[in-house]
């Protein structure tokens, strides 16, 4: 921090600026007031802030240390209930995204301060025919401010990269993916099964491609033995069918079950005998096995399927909705299986060979001859499974955003701490226009009512002219855009300084451009308004496309929950896990950038609106440092009406952001709570979550453009953030400094010298009366 600092308070004292500034602080006798009466108190609470957070980042990461066991710098902080897990994701991401948040507006006020421009920046820009910004954010600044500001402006605003991409993935969660067996069963199962404490297998059925493996049969037998000690929990159709669906396949504490049909009174079962072993008929009409690992692809058997295995009675049936109890527990659950019937014993079926079994027997042919029919679920006895999902903190991604907060907190406090004597930005449009009437610009006066729209569009006049070797100046450009469009060329001849045959300067026409407040945000091709606006409905229209897609063709539940096998994306074991951590997070950074340009347009459109009201009333200069009755401010250009719900707003944005696209890790368990070698990481969305981003995404964007449409005042030239244009404003004032220090209105000047004048009068701000400026009238 020594370091830094000694770098900013030692520039902020080169020659160029301290002479500048000292010039104007001699020549009007005024007093330096405190940091704490100036944009000092923002940098200082922009300090305050990066360091509140950093101080609780590492409070996290000291309790995490200390307090868990801690493998591959992961520390798992949680491990048991699933619901608990999504609380603490929920709740944690919220806090991530208000501190990261924090941090952003922290740097962009910072950022702000760094590229406002001093009076020597200023000089310096004019005399290389360059306007600067005055009171907003600004990039065209910093090709001119002077180098140890540029690097503060670089520091904080790529300090800000690794923190978007990584912040909300320091906290992620862990899901159980359960293999479980679904065992259909007809309702005398329970008694009938009561003598047997074991199921035997054929020695013909074993090994077979299509019998079950003997971990299925375990499974199978443990639910039969809690159903038989009332240890299941007993589930409506509805309940069923939601509880044991693909959104709800990692997070359902719900394991292995029974399917209960509805009683089948034309059906016996009994014995089956081969040699001298007696096997047990049971009323187990068919079993089927979900394999976790096969996300949500084998669960047909929800709608009719036998095995997940194509037998489903709506061969579309991967959708469980179309079953009719799942929208009305009245409604039909049907499901096609076979029943079997065996009278003397063992028998193959004709033209069945051991080595083709799967093409003639299911499980349970061995009960002789099948008869394919569809029998009606009554209800389902499942299993409750322990939880198995965990939530879990990265100390090494942690770390990384540790630092970068460490470098804001040092370069804010460098800035706080900076010699407020020497380095005197023009942060306001007030500081400007206080400035500009102290020591007025001479190559500025008698430039009549020049707009901000004037300068953008003299710019291509600027080009033609250095392309013919003419010089081109401030002189130029009042030669307007408008006055092309009255039906004059002159515009393109180059300076004029006189009418001809006289010394009376040019005059310039004032016509009212276009007075809706985006104009003021909207000049030139890379105006902060047609980048946000842009940037905004690219995002909207890419999440809504992505959206819509999958409600269309996906089996989705609109909710909030933190993951389920039908959003998994790109489940893969070859792609780096920094790629799963990388991706969810861009849409974090994209939005901050959206910010940042929403923030501008905002600032250029309130500062036009702020500006123009100079000419309707008589107002106080709004300053960094006020004398007289000028007033204060502790905030830069946007006022806190405006930024406090912006960045509360961009703060929930973040978080339906980042439950809405998120980093996530499945364990896989077998039927008997087993944990898996096989487990997955992969992104994953919610799709409600989405659907708010994007509606609050969409409103923000109302937002922006309904202010767009409101109206300044149309009796003075938009002066927008253009140094130029403010400059022309102030120059002909004949009153001083001290003009600052009343107030203020802008129009047509009328003292005693402006009234013996001939020709055009002047134009300008004033302590005094002016008159309004009318249409098509030049002015100086």
């Amino acid at each position: 921090m020594t370091v830094i600092y000694h770098v900013l308070n030692q520039h902020t004292q080169v020659k160029d600026e301290v002479a500048e500034e000292s010039k104007v602080e001699s020549g009007n006798g005024r007093k330096t007031s405190s940091r704490w009466q100036s944009w000092g108190v923002t940098i200082t609470a922009g300090a305050a802030t990066a360091a509140l957070v950093l101080t609780i980042n590492i409070w996290v990461f000291t309790y995490v240390a200390l307090q868990f066991k801690i493998e591959d710098g992961i520390a798992t902080i949680h491990r048991g209930a699933c619901t608990v897990t999504s609380n603490i994701s929920t709740y944690g991401h919220l806090l991530i995204n208000i501190l990261g948040t924090l941090l952003l507006g922290a740097s962009n006020a910072g950022a702000q301060l760094l590229s406002a421009p001093t009076r020597s920046d200023i000089a310096r820009a004019h005399s290389r025919n360059r306007w600067l910004d005055i009171g907003v954010p600004s990039l065209r600044n910093l090709r001119t401010i002077p180098p140890w500001r540029r690097f503060g402006w670089v520091v904080l605003m790529m300090s800000s990269i690794p923190l978007h991409l990584l912040y909300n993935s320091v906290l992620f969660t862990t899901s159980a993916g359960h293999e479980y067996v679904a065992s259909l069963v007809a309702p005398d199962f329970f008694e009938a099964s009561r003598g047997f404490d074991d199921m035997k297998i054929p020695e013909e059925m074993k090994g077979t491609p299509s019998f079950p493996d003997e971990s299925v049969i375990d499974a199978f037998w443990t639910t039969r033995n809690l159903a038989l000690q009332g240890n299941l929990t007993r589930l409506s159709k509805r309940e069923c069918l939601i509880a044991y669906g693909a959104t709800n396949a990692t997070e359902s504490d719900k394991g292995n079950l029974l399917v209960v049909t509805k009683p089948m009174n034309d059906v016996e079962f009994g014995t089956l005998l081969q040699g001298n072993e007696t096997f047990a008929v049971l009323p187990l009409l068919d079993l089927f096995i979900h394999k976790a690992e096969d996300q949500f692809n084998d669960l047909d058997w929800r709608c009719g399927g036998s095995l997940g295995s194509g037998n489903a009675i709506n061969t579309t049936c991967g959708e469980h909705k179309l079953v009719p109890a799942y929208k009305d527990d009245a409604g039909e659950w049907p499901i096609r299986t076979y029943l079997y019937q065996c009278n003397d014993g063992w028998r193959t079926i004709p033209d069945c060979v051991k080595e083709n079994w799967a093409a003639c027997v299911s499980p349970w042919a061995y009960r002789c001859n099948m008869t394919r029919t569809t029998v009606e679920v009554d209800y389902c006895l499942a299993e409750q499974n322990p939880g198995k999902c965990s939530a879990k903190v990265s100390l090494s991604l942690l770390a990384v955003v540790m630092v970068c907060n460490v470098v804001k907190v040092l370069v804010l406090c460098a800035m706080a701490g900076m010699n407020f004597k020497t380095f005197r930005p023009l942060v306001t449009i007030g500081d400007a226009v206080k400035s500009f009437l102290e020591e007025p610009e001479d190559q500025a006066k008698n430039r009549g009512p020049i707009s901000v729209m004037d300068i953008v569009y003299s710019a291509e006049s600027h080009k033609r002219v250095q392309a013919g070797g003419a010089e081109w100046t401030f002189e130029a450009m009042r030669r307007s855009h408008r006055q092309r469009q009255d039906g004059s060329d002159e515009f393109w001849t180059g300076p004029r300084t006189c009418e001809v045959g006289t010394s009376i300067p040019k005059a310039t026409k004032f016509v009212t451009w276009s007075k809706h407040w985006y104009r003021a945000a909207n000049t030139g091709a890379c105006s902060p308004w047609k980048i946000c606006v842009s940037l905004c409905l690219i995002m909207l229209v890419t999440a809504a496309f992505m959206m819509i897609v999958e409600l269309l063709t996906g089996e989705t539940e609109l909710n909030l929950k933190d993951f389920n096998f039908n959003t998994l994306l790109g489940m893969t074991e070859t792609a780096p896990l920094t790629l799963y951590i990388i991706v969810p997070n861009i849409p974090q950074l994209l939005v901050s950038f959206a910010y940042i340009f929403y923030n501008n347009a905002l600032t250029c459109m309130l500062l036009a609106y702020e500006t123009s009201q100079f000419a309707s009333k008589r107002k106080f200069l709004r300053v960094s440092e006020p004398e007289g009755q000028q007033k204060s401010t502790y905030w830069l250009q946007l006022p806190y009406q405006y930024s406090i719900p912006l960045l509360v707003t961009m703060a929930f944005l973040h978080w339906l952001i980042s439950r809405s696209l998120f980093f996530k890790s499945v364990d896989y368990y077998d039927a008997s709570g087993r944990m898996s070698d096989e487990s997955y990481t992969a992104c994953a969305y919610s799709p409600l979550a989405l659907i708010l981003s994007i509606s609050l995404g969409a409103i923000l964007v109302l937002v922006l453009v309904g202010l767009s449409f409101r109206k300044v005042d149309r009796g003075m030239p938009m002066l927008g953030s253009c140094s130029m244009a403010i400059s022309a404003a102030c120059a002909n004032c004949d009153e001083g400094g001290e003009a600052a220090k009343h107030a203020l209105m802008y129009g047509v000047l009328t003292t005693e010298t402006d009234e013996q004048q001939q020709g055009p009068k002047r134009v300008g701000f004033s302590q005094h009366e002016v008159e309004s400026l009318q249409e098509k009238t030049e002015y100086l």
